[in-house]
């Protein structure tokens, strides 16, 4: 019953009942006090009971209380790491007794947590060779101390311990950076350090983050001695390590090295050279007493101590001087058993007791230098040419290459070409520093000579110049000797994109756009070529041709402007439109505006179609003739602007008097009889009976405003037709052959046959026709004046001129094809009447 009620209790009341009985135990005279130790699994005391990691007392306040570390070193199972206990705190921060492992508390409101604090540490176990660990480094342990036989051929430093003479142990600290060092005894040699039974490797430090075995091994050594020649005493380098070869003396302070060292007198050593038989312990001893373990005994200049079967590198400082300040220089290592080597020779050490001697050669040197004119320009000595200085120690005898580049540039970017070497040998040259009295020093001077140079630059970069022929791209710099002449050709003009491009404007120097001569000195130049860049401004009229452009400024071919620059636009209504609006860079209904082009642009003006009349909208039905006006009962056009929907063309005869929903208005209420419409052409017959004069006439379409203009009536104003496919180039006139087919190029008119030449206005005729209708075949309607014939400017008969039969509006006059007027040819033909001359056309002669 009570486990149901509980279970249906609130959490929150829930909570509040199980807190009760803490609250009670937690008066305002007890205080809860908690004690730590800093690593899980150290054990500390409280008031006399053991407690591990943590534990939490309910104390009262005032009361007294023991806390104690009773083992400042606790050991974990492994039996290779431990703790080691530090110093206790208090939850202030604040160290009570560092150097105390027991505390006495007294309990107060301040003062909640005591933290005992530990440190990690791990044993690491050092070997020297097989001998077996003795205590000598653990105050800690209960056989402490315990001296060991010291290994006799080395011994071991550590970043904690200077001497470790056998195999050991010590505490570090979990972390820590362990720096390792092994020193062999004379006669014996460092092999490695073996890791946790692992490969043998050469370190210098490790971290401790565990218990570690470290084994340093050491063998027997084989001796070597180091010799120079012919010069004893010189410096050798062994395995990157500079050392003397043996000279006359072992070293001058060896004997009181020794003694200090060892306290005792060292060996008398035989004299050079040494016996074959001396086996390599037995110079100098193995350490002997309490001062020579832990101690680097050192050998003579020129002995080493090496371990048998390894490799050594064998080199030699590439010059050096002795002590009487000649210069020597290295030449090569005898290695004994004829086997010779260069520099960084590596040599196996045998595994036999013989006595191994490495003479290192040398020959006399000679301070060698090789210097530029001008100075600062490089070489290539011996292959390189990266040399800190041109000045070397070279050996007598010994070959080395030069090489003085054909042509160089220095730091400030100038170019030099080679000229001569101060001994006249070729550029590159293989020479050999030879002995002679008195030599103590060589030198060669490479001449060169400074190159004139011509920067071309060009703003915007990157155009291609042409230059003699050969390209460049800007900026480019060109070296040539004086006096060499060029010519630079810039690029006129360069597209970055359609609608931008940089056009030529002059060079820097204000010298005018266009090709430049130049002629080379020794100074350096700079030619600039300025480029504008322009700006395509694209204008478009909806319809097309709707609008005239007019800018300001005015632009250049393309419809270019510079780039920036401020523009005044105007779309100005074609004849027949009527502006509506800007679209694109510009908008509104005004016709006018301003860009700044700043980049490409594009303008479109909208118009709406209006009907229009051209100026002087009223011509000759053949074109464009010598007289100004038109003829009584002749084909007119009225030109203009959409001034009918589409092209309609009505009947032959009679003719119409509109033509879709088009009329035009003659004086005197009459209506002109229409042949065609078209949106730009009105082709009608003016009537007979109108007299010389002035008029005005109104076209009238449907749905559009009235339009009138003023014409002149003139009696005679002839007029030539064309062919259809005539052009302006080639006026060929509308003839017809006697079988009634034009005559063409392909078809021209021969001589003896009569043809028939066709236009209008030629004058009265007699009697006059009916308007509007075409003209019967019979009987024929002459001219009533006289006309002339005119072929090549000249007169000629004709046959007969009057209205053409079966036409509206038509004249033909008929003439004679002579041979006299020409042959495989055009002539020019022109009808005059009563001196008035008709426009000329083209007839194709056979």
């Amino acid at each position: 019953m009570c486990t149901r009620l509980r279970g249906l209790l609130p959490a929150a009341l829930l909570a509040l009942v199980m807190a009760a009985p803490l609250a009670a135990q937690t008066s305002s005279n007890t205080a809860s006090i908690r004690v730590d130790a800093s690593i899980k699994g150290a054990t500390f005391w409280a008031d006399g009971q053991e407690y591990t990691s943590s534990a939490q007392f309910l104390w009262t306040i005032g009361s007294k209380h023991t806390l104690e570390i009773r083992n400042k070193h606790q050991m974990f199972p492994d039996g290779r790491s431990r703790v080691s206990f530090q110093q206790w705190s208090d939850d202030t921060g604040l160290l009570l007794t560092p150097d105390s492992t027991t505390q006495v508390i007294s309990v107060d409101s301040s003062n909640r947590s005591y933290l005992a604090t530990f440190q990690l540490e791990y044993m690491v176990l050092y070997y020297v060779n097989s001998d077996q660990p003795v205590n000598l480094l653990d105050p800690s342990a209960i056989n402490y101390p315990q001296i060991g036989v010291p290994n006799p051929y080395g011994f071991l430093a550590t970043s904690t311990q200077t001497c470790i003479q056998t195999s050991t142990w010590e505490w570090v600290a979990a972390g820590s950076a362990l720096t390792l060092n092994a020193y062999p005894y004379p006669g014996k040699a460092f092999v490695g350090f073996e890791i946790a039974a692992g490969p043998t490797e050469s370190i210098s430090s490790l971290i401790v983050d565990g218990p570690k075995t470290i084994k340093a091994k050491f063998t027997d050594a084989r001796r070597v001695y180091i010799d120079s020649y012919p010069v004893k005493g010189l410096k050798v380098v062994v395995d990157r390590t500079v050392t003397y070869s043996r000279g006359d003396k072992c070293f001058p302070d060896w004997t009181s090295t020794y003694s200090a060292l060892t306290g005792a007198a060292p060996p008398v050593p035989p004299d050079y050279p040494y016996p074959i038989n001396i086996p390599p312990s037995s110079f100098p001893d193995a350490p002997v007493g309490p001062y020579a373990y832990c101690t680097q005994i050192p050998l003579c200049n020129g002995e080493l101590d090496l371990q048998a079967g390894t490799p050594h590198i064998f080199a030699a400082p590439a010059s050096q001087t002795d002590s009487m300040g000649n210069l020597w220089v290295f030449d090569h290592w005898d290695f004994g058993n004829g086997q010779t080597g260069g520099l960084n020779s590596t040599v196996t050490i045998p595994e036999d007791w013989s006595t191994q001697t490495y003479t290192a050669h040398f020959v006399k040197g000679i301070r060698s230098s090789f210097v530029t004119v001008p100075t600062g320009l490089k070489l290539k000595i011996d292959g390189r040419d990266n040399w800190a200085s041109y000045n070397f120690e070279w050996g007598l005898g010994h070959k080395h290459t030069v090489s003085a580049p054909a042509d160089q540039v220095d730091a400030k970017g100038r170019r030099y070409r080679f000229v001569s070497w101060s001994n006249g040998g070729t550029p590159d040259q293989e020479i050999t520093i030879e002995d002679s009295e008195g030599t103590a020093s060589f030198r060669m001077i490479a001449q060169y000579e400074l190159l004139g140079q011509l920067s071309i630059q060009s703003d915007p970069a990157s155009l291609t110049f042409s230059v003699s022929g050969a390209t460049c791209t800007t900026p480019c710099v060109l070296d040539r000797p004086a006096g060499t002449s060029i010519t630079v050709t810039p690029l006129p003009e360069m597209p970055f994109s359609p609608d931008t491009k940089a056009l030529l404007t002059g060079w820097a120097d204000g010298t005018a756009a266009g090709p430049r001569n130049y002629m080379f000195s020794q100074e350096a130049a700079v030619m600039s070529a300025k480029y504008t860049y322009l700006q395509r401004l694209t204008a478009i009229s909806d319809p097309e041709g709707g609008a005239t452009w007019v800018y300001d400024p005015l632009p250049s071919a393309g419809n270019y402007f510079p780039a920036g620059a401020k523009v005044s636009v105007t779309a100005e209504a074609a004849p027949g439109y009527k502006f509506k609006r800007f679209e694109g860079a510009l908008s509104g209904a005004l016709n006018y505006g301003w860009l700044n082009m700043n980049s490409p642009a594009t303008v479109v003006a909208r118009l709406d179609k209006v009907p229009a009349l051209a100026d002087n909208a009223v011509k000759n039905a053949a074109g464009d003739t010598p007289t100004d006006g038109v003829a009584p009962g002749s084909l007119i056009a009225i030109t203009g602007y959409n001034i009918a929907a589409d092209y309609v063309k009505g009947a032959d005869s009679p003719l119409s008097q509109t033509l879709q929903g088009v009329v035009v208005q003659l004086p005197g209420s009459r209506f002109l009889p229409l042949v065609s419409v078209a949106p730009d052409r009105i082709l009608g017959q003016l009537p007979s009976d109108f007299t010389e004069g002035e008029y005005t006439l109104t076209v009238r379409s449907p749905g559009q405003s009235v339009l009138t203009t003023k014409f002149k009536v003139k009696t005679y104003a002839p007029g030539l037709f064309r062919r259809g496919d005539a052009t302006d180039e080639v006026p060929l006139g509308l003839a017809l052959h006697a079988d009634g087919t034009e005559v063409t190029p392909a078809s021209p008119a021969k001589a003896g046959e009569t043809v028939s030449l066709f236009g209008t206005g030629f004058g009265p005729l007699n009697p006059a026709p009916l308007d509007g209708f075409a003209v019967p075949a019979n009987p024929p309607v002459p001219l009533k004046d006289a006309a002339e014939l005119l072929i090549g400017g000249e007169v000629r008969p004709y046959v007969w001129c009057g209205a053409a039969a079966g036409r509206v509006g038509y004249w033909v006059m008929q003439f004679k094809i002579d041979s006299t007027m020409g042959q495989a040819q055009n002539v020019a033909v022109q009808v005059r009447v009563n001196g008035q001359p008709s426009n000329s056309v083209v007839l194709p002669l056979q």
